[in-house]
C-alpha cells in the first residue's frame, strides 16, 4: 500500500504524474477551440463559409502556445517533430502562393 509507504511513492509520483500529464480531456479542447472561434461566429451571424473554417484549422494548428508546458511551441511541431522558423501567417501565405501555382 502506498499510503504507508513513502519511499515507494516517492519512486513511482514522476511516472504517474506524467503519465496524468498525457491525458487529453476532449472537453477542455472542444472549449479553448470554442472561445477562439466564438468572436468570429458572432460577427459572421453564424454563415461560416468552408474557406474560413480551412483557414481557422490553420491558423490553429500553426500558432505557438503562450503559456504552459507548450509554450512556444504549434500543434504542428509537436505532431511532426520539425519546428517551424516563420509566423503561422507567413506559413499561410507560402501556402496560398503554392496553391495558386497549382
Amino acid at each position: 500500500m502506498l499510503i504507508n509507504n513513502e519511499q515507494r511513492y516517492l519512486e513511482i509520483q514522476p511516472a504517474v504524474f506524467n503519465e496524468l500529464d498525457e491525458i487529453v480531456q476532449a472537453s477542455s479542447i472542444v472549449e479553448c477551440i470554442n472561445s477562439i472561434l466564438r468572436p468570429y461566429l458572432n460577427a459572421s451571424k453564424n454563415q461560416v463559409t468552408q474557406a474560413f473554417l480551412n483557414t481557422f484549422i490553420f491558423y490553429h494548428n500553426h500558432r505557438r502556445s503562450r503559456a504552459g508546458k507548450r509554450k512556444g511551441k504549434t500543434p504542428m511541431e509537436m505532431l511532426t517533430g520539425q519546428e517551424k522558423k516563420e509566423d503561422w501567417i507567413a506559413l499561410l501565405r507560402k501556402e496560398c502562393r503554392k496553391n495558386q501555382e497549382t
